[in-house]
């Protein structure tokens, strides 16, 4: 199976935008620690091409990209969150909300590399599971 990557992240981006699913999908990252990503690479293939995986191939997806997750992007969220409310910088706000995007920016980044590192998992995977 082949990703056209660029194309993939474009709808997965746009079905983030959609109305609601981006505050449903944060609520659950927040309380159960949903990894928003792999959530939205797994609706892809299923939405888009029509693949659909079960919990199996789910975990060895989670598991493939876990050490870039808690490495590079839980790092990343934790700093950018922790600054939203950081107790003594007031008199720098527009310093902190620079570096709060800049944050913001870089996080994104990372959710795109553990995205294309998912594309590159499933391409390389020996034997891609029959989708159920």
């Amino acid at each position: 199976m082949t990703i056209d990557r660029d194309a993939a992240w474009a709808a997965i981006v746009a079905y983030y935008a959609r109305p609601g699913v981006a505050d449903d999908l944060l609520r659950a990252q927040q309380e159960s620690d949903l990894d928003v990503v792999v959530f939205l690479f797994f609706r892809y293939l299923e939405d888009d091409l029509h693949q659909v995986f079960d919990a199996a191939v789910h975990a060895e997806a989670r598991a493939a990209i876990e050490t870039w997750r808690v490495g590079a992007i839980k790092p990343l969220r934790a700093l950018r969150r922790n600054l939203k409310s950081m107790a003594g910088l007031e008199t720098i706000d527009a310093t902190r909300h620079e570096f709060r995007e800049s944050l913001k920016q870089m996080e994104l980044k990372a959710e795109r590399i553990e995205f294309l590192s998912l594309c590159t998992w499933l391409e390389g995977r020996v034997s891609v599971p029959t989708p159920i």
